[in-house]
């Protein structure tokens, strides 16, 4: 049985391809049924194949359903699936001038944000008493920093505190939000809470108490998601390349991800994907 529109063999016809297939069907029959091939009735349509002039899709939904698609829903229907290959994408595109661009260095703001994993510092100050240390694989995404040693004693951010910074580049100015993913370490000074600091450039640091206002469900929902968040603001002086300044305040602070938003902010449970850096 042919289809309409297939084509009778012809002398240029491939008949000892045709035997392979033939031949290794019968084989694939023999295993499956256990049985000597000829005792197993068969019957072989040969036949060349028309190109398919519609989606798989059509078959399937006239096999499904046929009443539903006649002979003048043809047209209708190629017009409808080829709409639904396509899709509209939105995208913000900002193409800074050359001589901006030049002076790019460090994490760059894009799409309303800069998202930094804390391990990927641009430089490390340490002091004599204690220093900031990565450790790898903590945490949602690549690793954490913390201050070592672990038992060293509360400092002064920014008279004689360890310090990571980070460099940036922002294309907006004015008060963004800064938020930290840490983990959820536990207050082991059993008083107001562990705290860091945060500044940009040569600014005074911010202190900021990451169990500030902190209850036991917060506690519960902050071991669940293996972080906890903490936010602050940060006043940008102008557009351009800004050095973000992480302080250590307490130890048994673990860092996991910064995220600056310089538009609403859009949490989401990883924080935004890393920006690119650049070096120059």
């Amino acid at each position: 049985m042919r289809g309409d529109g297939d084509e009778a063999m012809s002398d240029e016809t491939n008949i000892e391809l045709l035997e392979k297939i033939v031949f290794d069907q019968r084989e694939i029959i023999t295993d499956v049924t256990g049985k000597d091939i000829t005792e197993v009735p068969q019957m072989w349509a040969l036949y060349k194949l028309k190109p398919m002039e519609y989606p798989i899709s059509f078959w399937l939904d006239y096999a499904w359903k046929p009443e539903r698609i006649g002979a003048d829903d043809l047209p209708a229907y190629t017009r409808l699936w080829a709409k639904e290959q396509f899709v509209t994408v939105y995208a913000n595109i900002f193409n800074p001038r050359a001589a901006v661009r030049n002076k790019v260095k460090g994490f760059v703001e894009a799409d309303g944000y800069i998202s930094i994993e804390a391990a990927n510092y641009t430089q490390k100050n340490d002091c004599d008493t204690a220093c900031w240390e990565e450790i790898p694989g903590l945490g949602r995404t690549i690793s954490a920093m913390h201050p070592v040693p672990v038992n060293s004693v509360p400092v002064v951010p920014g008279v004689d505190s360890p310090v990571i910074e980070y460099d940036l580049f922002l294309f907006s100015s004015g008060v963004i939000d800064a938020r930290f993913h840490l983990s959820p370490t536990q207050n082991i000074y059993n008083d107001e809470g562990l705290e860091f600091a945060v500044s940009i450039d040569d600014n005074e640091p911010q202190i900021i108490n990451i169990h500030n206002n902190y209850s036991f469900r917060d506690w519960e929902k902050s071991v669940l998601d293996n972080t906890i968040y903490a936010s602050t603001k940060l006043n940008i002086d102008k557009p351009g390349n800004h050095t973000l300044k992480i302080w250590m305040v307490d130890p048994g602070i673990v860092l996991q991800k910064i995220v600056l938003y310089t538009t609403e902010p859009h949490h989401t449970y990883l924080g935004s994907p890393e920006s690119i850096y650049i070096k120059n």
